[in-house]
This record gives structure tokens, C-alpha cells and sequence, in this order.
């Protein structure tokens, strides 16, 4: 054997030891209960263009808005030498404490009445009124209420959508707590709960949708490097994912119990599963009938790519002839409706038969503190009493951030003289800096106009022998 073939075998001998070597290292990485799938999530272009009110956080005037971190009110019509109070509210949305700057420059047909406000700084010079301080966050939760925009059920099938369910099938058997995690990273996406951004959700046939990557034994977005889907069980690795206290940390195997979602829950409830979305959330099993679906639609929402999540005639698991068709529908990205969620009721086909197994519609943090319920029916012995009722067919819920508190706004009274000649119209801007570091709250204005006209009483005439 000559020096050159003796180089070219041990040379082939290393890379057969190194092809070995590989192959261990990611038959240990992917977990022998998960099957992993490359499919992207598909994205699929409709043509509904809805409008949804643009309620962010920031300056302007607009009265609408419940997320302007300042407000002015007052009275709509004067007449010279009246009296007009004026109300200025400040409001942290923050989740620390921030320091504001608020400067009301009065126009010149209003004067200050120094006895009206004792807190406001007034210089007559500049005819400013001033108050510098801290004001605490808020408490962030979520409201559910009817939404005033209908959206549609849309079944994804029509434009060739799979079934989610037919590879947990195909794979393990059934399609009964089971979880699908999206990697909406690779994709390019994201969304915000409970005030963090997230690259991740989990699915589970059971009407739930949950913040973070349950499928890959992590609360974060850890776990994926270019599979978009992820399949696996909940009673396998769900404890493992929504109870940590740090984003991306894994528990120790059998370190939390198991946890299925069969069991409906009031929310909150420190009881696992934590930081989900209920749609509608009741013992579903689609192994044998009912179809899943997932996809990116564009075009339903003006300005937002929405993640769509459909239950098609999905069955209870012990009343296979109770079916329900409903969907959740998650604006995705980092603008001012991102991780806004519709709740949409296509059909419940005996709604007094879902009441009696049970069933939850709310929201709810990680640790099951924060959250709501919106409508409930307890299951399996729970003594929480029921509360709401089903939605009927074509019943649009909305789910949205709110800030609760009593010491996240501060409101400041006074009154002005009022001047000027008829007609005219007075604009009043007050204006705030903060110490954010967000640049939508580091300034905003809000705007008030006071009409002078001439202001006439009828006489009120009442009935009688007179």
C-alpha cells in the first residue's frame, strides 16, 4: 500500500468517526417524544382590509384614545366673564415609575384663577401653569368585552391550509392534548402579552393559545433554530414551560407535575396552565373528527399581518356530538395593536350541553395572578360558580390591555376667567416631557377648544289648567 492510499483511508477512517459523532450529538438533541417538521407557516393573502381604532399610547387630542398618557377637559361653550374649569390627567403606562413635566401655557382670553388650584404652578409673566413629579405604573391586565368590528370566520381549508392534527396522528397516535409550538421568528414575527415581545406560540386543540415555546421544554422563545413547527404532548412538557420564573430557564425533569388541559379553569388561577389565551377552551379530541388550522393571513386588519387559529366542528371528548367552530385571531408585530386578540364564534351546536362539561373564555398571566374571565361553566366538580353564557353564532370578542390602579394618573383642576370677543374660539394646549424611554412617551399635547358664543335660555313651558 503506497504513502498516498495510506493518507486517503485514514483520512476516510476520521470523517466516518465524525459523521458518527454528529449524529449522536442531534439524535440527543431532538427529543424522542417530538417530531419536528421544516414546513413554513403558511401566509395567505384575503381581502377584508377591516379598520380597527388606532388606540396607542401617546400625545394628541384624540378624546377616543384611553391610552393618551395626557388628557384635557373642559367645557365646549362660554360667553365672556364666565367661569370654565379646566381638568388635566397625567397617566403612567409604564411599568416603572416616571417622572413628568407638565407646562399649560393659557392663550390670552383665559386668566387663572389663583384660588382654584393650589398644587399648579402659575407664572403671570409667562402665563404658564407648571408641576413637576414622579407618578407610579400602573397595573397591566387584559378587558374583554363585544367588539364593535365584526371579523369573519374563515375557514383555512379553502386555501389549502393542512390539518394540524394529521401529523400529531400520523406521529403519536390521537390528536387529544397535544400542543403544536410556532416558531413566528422565522417567519420574521412577533407579538406582545402581559407587556413582553414574544417570537412564539403553543397551540392546543382544546380552544388555548400560549405565550411562549411549550413544545420545547422552555417558557421563552429558546429551543428552535429554523423549524417553524414543533409537535408534542402537554402532559409532557407544558409543567416544564409556564410556571418559571426566567425566560428560556428548563426545569429539571419531573421537577413540577404533570398538567394536561382537559380540565377547564376559572381564570386566573395559579392551578397550570399559565400566560395563555382562551378562546374557547373545553376537553376537545380531534382524532377522529374536526380539523385544526394555522396560518399568517394579510389583509384582514389595515396595517397588520394577523396570525389566524381555527377549531373547525371540533368535538367534546367524552360528547362527540357537541361540535363548536370558532377561531382566534392574533395581530402580530410591534405596532400599537400588537398581541390584540379576537375571539370569533362561528357555531356551538348545543350551547347547553357545552354549559354542563364546562368550558372557559378569559386570559391569564404566568404565575395566575393577573387575568379575567369573561364567560364560564365549571367542569368536573369545580365549585366556582358559572358565569356568562356561550357566544352566539357571529360573536366577535376582543381582548386588549387595559391599565388598572388607583396611583398610575394624577388629574389637576383649575378654573380661568373667561375673555374675548363673539365669535371666537379658544385653544388651550397643555403639554408634557417625560423620562421615558419609549419614544412615543417621551412627549405629548392635548387640546382643548372653548367656543364663545352668545348662550340663550328658553323658557320651559309645562302642561296644566294654566
Amino acid at each position: 500500500m503506497t504513502d498516498t492510499q495510506k493518507r486517503q483511508d485514514f483520512f476516510t477512517c476520521w470523517l466516518a468517526v465524525i459523521s458518527l459523532l454528529l449524529g449522536w450529538m442531534l439524535y440527543q438533541r431532538t427529543p424522542p417524544s417530538l417530531s419536528q417538521s421544516a414546513a413554513a407557516l403558511p401566509v395567505y393573502t384575503v381581502n377584508y382590509d377591516l379598520a380597527l381604532p388606532d388606540l396607542r399610547q401617546g400625545g394628541g387630542s384624540n378624546p377616543e384614545n384611553p391610552l393618551a398618557f395626557i388628557r384635557q377637559t373642559g367645557p365646549s361653550y362660554a360667553q365672556p366673564g364666565d367661569t370654565a374649569s379646566y381638568a388635566l390627567t397625567l397617566a403612567n403606562y409604564e411599568a416603572m415609575t416616571r417622572t413628568f413635566t407638565l407646562t399649560d401655557t393659557l392663550p390670552a382670553a383665559l386668566t387663572f384663577v389663583p384660588s382654584s388650584n393650589r398644587e399648579l404652578r402659575y407664572n403671570p409673566a409667562t402665563r404658564q401653569l407648571t408641576w413637576q413629579g414622579e407618578i407610579a405604573p400602573g397595573h397591566l391586565d387584559y378587558l374583554i368585552e363585544p367588539s364593535s368590528l365584526s371579523l369573519p370566520y374563515i375557514d383555512l381549508a379553502d386555501f389549502g391550509a393542512p390539518n394540524l392534527c394529521d401529523e400529531l396522528i400520523a406521529t403519536q397516535g390521537n390528536c387529544d392534548e397535544a400542543i403544536i409550538t410556532l416558531n413566528l421568528g422565522v417567519n420574521g414575527y412577533s407579538y406582545t402579552f402581559y407587556g413582553q415581545t414574544w417570537q412564539s406560540i403553543t397551540l392546543s386543540p382544546d380552544g388555548l393559545l400560549l405565550a411562549g415555546a411549550a413544545a420545547t421544554g422552555t417558557v421563552g422563545d429558546e429551543g428552535f433554530e429554523q423549524e417553524s413547527y414543533v409537535y408534542g404532548f402537554l402532559d409532557q412538557t407544558l409543567a416544564d414551560a409556564t410556571h418559571l420564573p426566567n425566560a428560556g430557564q428548563v426545569a429539571a425533569a419531573g421537577a413540577q407535575p404533570s398538567v394536561t388541559t382537559s380540565q377547564n379553569q376559572w381564570l386566573p388561577n395559579p392551578t397550570p396552565p399559565g400566560a395563555l389565551m382562551a378562546a374557547l377552551w373545553y376537553d376537545a379530541d380531534m382524532t377522529t373528527s374536526g380539523r385544526w388550522h394555522v396560518a399568517i393571513l394579510q389583509g384582514l386588519i389595515i396595517g397588520y399581518d394577523v396570525l389566524y387559529v381555527q377549531w373547525h366542528n371540533t368535538p367534546h371528548a367524552a360528547a362527540p356530538n357537541l361540535t363548536t367552530r370558532h377561531a382566534a385571531a392574533l395581530i402580530l408585530g410591534d405596532g400599537p395593536l400588537s398581541g390584540q386578540v379576537f375571539f370569533i364564534t362561528d357555531n356551538i351546536s348545543d350551547p347547553l350541553a357545552l354549559t354542563q362539561v364546562g368550558y372557559t373564555i378569559g386570559v391569564e398571566d404566568y404565575p395566575g395572578s393577573r387575568g379575567t374571565t369573561y364567560a364560564y361553566a365549571p367542569c368536573c366538580g369545580d365549585p366556582h360558580p358559572p358565569q356568562g353564557f356561550p357566544p352566539a353564532p357571529g360573536t366577535t370578542l376582543h381582548l386588549r390591555p387595559v391599565i388598572y390602579g388607583q396611583n398610575f394618573s394624577r388629574t389637576f383642576t383649575y378654573s380661568v376667567q373667561v375673555e374675548g370677543q363673539i365669535p371666537q374660539t379658544i385653544a388651550n394646549t397643555a403639554e408634557v416631557t417625560t423620562d421615558s424611554d419609549d419614544p412615543s412617551l417621551i412627549y405629548g399635547w392635548s387640546t382643548h377648544y372653548l367656543y364663545l358664543r352668545h348662550l340663550t335660555l328658553l323658557p320651559f313651558l309645562t302642561g296644566g289648567d294654566q
